[in-house]
């Protein structure tokens, strides 16, 4: 979805996640101006004076926002497509196997990025145990 859906006034991203950044960096992505302003964080008593901020944790280094713009940058919009349609597709086929094992049930009909399953059968937290013996 993006901003011709109504209601949606904001959108973030974690560019350390998917968008294969360095860890501390995220973007958010405002409808108008009008919202990004009700955004901003002021302080009146730091010992430096008035202190008023675009974000709540302060300012970020310049090296970690450099290195985000040369991930974008260097994988390209199409480079992004590629991978988020080998993601859909791994989910998807994560969803199908999961589906086909009783005594589980799939809770994320149409999954894209995250799966999510129960049972009714067995403790699920020992599945998720096993399967992270398995993944070591």
């Amino acid at each position: 979805f993006d901003f011709r859906l109504p209601g949606v006034t904001s959108m973030s991203a974690d560019t350390h996640k998917y968008g294969h950044a360095t860890k501390g960096t995220s973007v958010v992505l405002f409808k108008s101006s009008d919202l990004q302003h009700a955004s901003y964080f002021s302080y009146s008593h730091w010992s430096g004076g008035l202190y008023i901020t675009p974000t709540f944790a302060g300012s970020r280094p310049g090296a970690l926002i450099a290195c985000a713009w040369a991930a974008l940058v260097s994988i390209g919009e199409s480079g992004y497509q590629q991978r988020a349609q080998v993601i859909v597709k791994a989910a998807k086929r994560i969803a199908d196997a999961i589906k086909s094992i009783d005594g589980l049930k799939l809770m994320t009909q149409n999954p894209t990025i995250v799966v999510c399953f129960t049972s009714d059968v067995f403790n699920i937290y020992r599945l998720k145990d096993a399967m992270s013996k398995m993944g070591r």
